[in-house]
């Protein structure tokens, strides 16, 4: 039986098809989001690099605050945590930042990717409240071929991104890098 998110996908046709772009992969993304729009005790954090392009989109379109996971996160405590990555190509990373989220304060993490290897899903569903995907294609393979753009990102590229005026105001500091392990 799929899971609730795969039906979505079949619906929206993107089961098997490439995601145009990080942009969009967000845009897709907040149809299985809407609950948590407009929330006060809700934010989006998002895991640099690709992540926080997805993590952007998905913060405008719900108007929540937005911030990148640099290092350890602030601003989280007692709030339902939106953890959002472009494809959680580095399960460590995700881990970690569940881990730091939690000690953080978080009330809950809802992870969240356009797409996720069924291998990672089921290394982070005990680790989140909840995970949330569009798709989980198999075989993978490597995550960038289910874009059909995946520009590599520079730090500068996130901030500018951030600093773009479609950008969510954000009242979540962007922290610079210390303990979470960047790729």
């Amino acid at each position: 039986m799929p899971l609730a998110s795969e039906l979505l996908a079949i619906v929206l046709g993107i089961m098997h098809t490439k995601l145009k772009d990080r942009s969009e992969a967000g845009r897709l993304l907040t149809t299985c989001l809407t609950d948590y729009a407009h929330r006060q005790d809700c934010v989006v954090v998002a895991l640099p690099r690709g992540g926080a392009v997805v993590g952007i989109e998905v913060a405008r379109t719900l108007k929540l605050a937005c911030s990148v996971l640099w290092g350890p996160p602030g601003g989280v405590n007692g709030k339902n945590v939106l953890l959002i990555d472009d494809g959680a190509s580095q399960t460590l990373v995700v881990e970690k930042a569940i881990a730091a989220l939690r000690e953080n304060g978080a009330q809950a993490v809802i992870f969240a990717a356009p797409v996720l290897p069924r291998d990672r899903l089921a290394r982070l569903w005990p680790l989140a409240n909840d995970v949330i995907y569009l798709i989980s294609p198999e075989p993978f393979g490597v995550i960038e071929s289910w874009y059909e753009k995946f520009p590599t990102l520079t730090d500068e590229e996130v901030r500018e991104y951030l600093n773009h005026p479609r950008s969510p105001v954000r009242t979540l500091p962007v922290i610079t890098p210390t303990s979470v392990r960047r790729y």
